[in-house]
């Protein structure tokens, strides 16, 4: 499509009212392009982008809606959900079909310049990461014990989960294991005294010991010491944090 152009500018007086919310919408209707139409007092919207599926009767279109909102950024979102909800009405209507939101892009303000902030809402964004390279020496060179592989089974787990709830449980069982080795290692038990004989008993290992000194390494690990004379009362205080 050779007027397909996502980077159209809208008129002045629309651009005005301050907002523009961007989306994907599937339709048996076309629109024309970068012409404006009247969704209400505070609402016009543009259509920029046109797909149409040969294997089907309907029609993608991504448009933008410019409107107004009595707020910040949130309020923003939400009256360009509403406005977005009137426009797939009128589509629906007029082509005697369904219509649909395909995908929400964004919320943001009609224009930016550079060097100044400006307030921006995406919705349904997702990561996309790098492949991690791994050399056949990691797999040869790795050894586990009983301990080592249930620990990581666990944050298997938890890296793979789909609710952070999930995937927060997880890694917390996977310290706790390995805590609870090291300290059986280190010989730390936990002695729990009969309030009434006096007489104490194992009920387990310090599992608190290495947490603290976990935390104590990573927080060396984060803040460095420094020896220079115009930080030494600075430091001074942070070590007193790092012991307490």
């Amino acid at each position: 499509m050779q007027d397909n152009d996502e980077f159209r500018r809208a008129d002045s007086v629309h651009e005005a009212l301050g907002w523009r919310t961007r989306l994907w919408v599937t339709s048996y209707t076309e629109l024309e392009y970068h012409v404006p139409y009247l969704l209400g007092e505070r609402s016009v919207a543009y259509m920029r982008v046109r797909y149409s599926n040969p294997n089907f009767s309907f029609t993608a279109q991504l448009l933008d809606i410019y409107h107004t909102a009595e707020g910040d950024i949130e309020q923003a979102v939400i009256e360009g959900a509403d406005w977005a909800e009137v426009l797939v009405d009128f589509l629906s209507l007029k082509g005697y079909g369904a219509a649909r939101i395909g995908k929400r892009v964004s919320t943001t303000v009609p224009l930016c310049r550079i060097g100044e902030p400006f307030p921006l809402a995406t919705f349904e964004a997702s990561l996309r990461n790098t492949p991690v390279v791994v050399k056949r020496s990691e797999f040869e060179s790795t050894k586990s014990t009983d301990v080592g592989r249930l620990a990581l089974r666990h944050l298997r787990d938890g890296l793979s989960a789909s609710l952070p709830t999930v995937a927060f449980a997880s890694c917390w069982n996977a310290i706790e294991c390995l805590a609870d080795a090291e300290a059986e290692e280190k010989g730390l038990p936990r002695m729990a005294r009969c309030v009434e004989c006096k007489h104490e008993r194992i009920i387990g290992w310090k599992t608190k010991e290495i947490y603290r000194g976990s935390l104590r390494r990573c927080w060396s690990r984060s803040f460095p010491v420094r020896t220079t004379q115009n930080s030494t009362r600075q430091n001074s205080t942070w070590g007193q944090v790092k012991n307490n």
